[in-house]
């Protein structure tokens, strides 16, 4: 909740329901299944079910069935997972979505979706026990808020290495989805082979 504004609740119900109403149909709205509804613990670790839930079809198909709430909880996910697997300087051309860009400035809309997501994970409810149904754990949603928080910080503390250091750069683009494969600053200028390597503690080297 904002200050000010009704609590939303996102209701998992809903997604099964949405799943079961177009089980038997023979055009699928969605990409849910009944393994993705109804994971078990194992199955709960697989990103590919997980991204058949956080789907920009299941957004569309729970906003037209009236679950408004829920689909802006997914829409909310969705977006975040959008922004930190960007691994491709024109995927968002390619793919005529904004949210695919690479964050190139430290006031980028990709850092302040970061920063929006942290907030609204920050003021959820954690809970333990009888309330743990209704509300992510406490140490999740610290660990998600923390994360958040984290890559925003990262993305604005080597952007600004990049223009400091550097010169003659028209621009950096900055890639969060390669952060654990290794390359993450790509500089655009011809002739210049500039890589930046994230190590584990996420200091910077230039070669």
């Amino acid at each position: 909740p904002v200050i000010g504004e009704p609590v939303k609740r996102a209701k998992w119900n809903e997604i099964i329901r949405l799943e079961e109403a177009s089980r038997n149909h023979i055009v699928r709205t969605t990409r849910l299944n009944p393994v993705a509804c109804r994971p078990s613990p194992l199955e709960r670790q697989k990103v590919s079910l997980v991204l058949d839930v956080f789907h920009e079809k299941t957004v569309a198909a729970l906003q037209l069935n009236g679950y408004s709430e829920t689909a802006d909880f997914v829409e909310r996910v969705l977006n975040f997972w959008t922004v930190v697997n960007v691994k491709s300087p024109e995927s968002h051309i390619r793919l005529n979505d904004i949210r695919r860009a690479p964050i190139s400035s430290t006031n980028s809309s990709a850092i302040q979706e970061l920063l929006s997501f942290a907030a609204v994970v920050d003021r959820m409810p954690g809970g333990r026990g009888a309330s743990r149904p209704r509300s992510l754990t406490t140490e999740t949603r610290k660990a998600i808020h923390q994360t958040a928080n984290g890559l925003a910080d990262l993305s604005r503390h080597l952007l600004m290495k990049v223009s400091c250091r550097l010169t003659g750069l028209r621009e950096s683009f900055l890639f969060i989805g390669k952060a654990t494969a290794g390359v993450i600053i790509y500089p655009l200028i011809k002739f210049w082979p500039v890589r930046g390597y994230a190590e584990c503690n996420f200091t910077v080297n230039w070669s």
